[in-house]
């Protein structure tokens, strides 16, 4: 393979990431975000306000793990899309993330109202675990809407300074309780 064929090929797969990065980031919240968001949340409401297993509890853990990484890894894609959005691509980012906030956010505040069930179970000290996890996902969810906002559009802008504001405000309401 001669020189100018190897720099076609290159061209290609750089412009073939970059058209895919934009439709990664959308599949990757509406596909591995919107999954990873209902397991969290089916394990949160699961585990009862009183007399819940340590094997629910550990699920509730691995849960919020298994969302962080996609958080992370969502943002890992933004942070390579190397093409400019168009409106529709953040109106539709943004409408996806929308979806999914009250379930999130409800799933977050379930952590909070369960503290008192996971304190009683034989795990050694759960609350501190879980309050890492919120830390950790946290920081992913702060690092994610950044960078959303760092290239949102003026159309969507507004919207996602209010998601960031709404999703900072539960974690610190529930990490102040965790921290009691």
């Amino acid at each position: 393979m001669n020189f100018k064929s190897l720099f076609v090929l290159a061209s290609l797969a750089v412009c073939s990431f970059a058209e895919t990065s934009i439709a990664q980031v959308q599949k990757d919240i509406s596909n591995q975000m919107a999954s990873a968001v209902i397991n969290f949340s089916t394990t949160v409401h699961a585990f009862p306000i009183w007399g819940g297993t340590a094997g629910q509890a550990m699920s509730i853990h691995y849960s919020a793990i298994a969302l962080n990484n996609v958080i992370a890894n969502t943002t890992n894609d933004m942070n390579n899309i190397t093409s400019d959005l168009s409106d529709a691509d953040f109106l539709s980012i943004i409408g996806h993330l929308q979806a999914l906030e009250p379930s999130f956010l409800r799933s977050i505040e379930g952590l909070a109202i369960r503290k008192p069930a996971f304190a009683v179970l034989p795990l050694g000290n759960l609350p501190a675990l879980l309050k890492l996890d919120l830390a950790t996902m946290k920081t992913s969810a702060d690092n994610f809407m950044d960078e959303f906002i760092s290239l949102a559009s003026p159309n969507v802008l507004p919207a996602a300074r209010a998601m960031k504001l709404s999703v900072d405000s539960t974690f610190s309401t529930v990490l102040a309780i965790y921290n009691i």
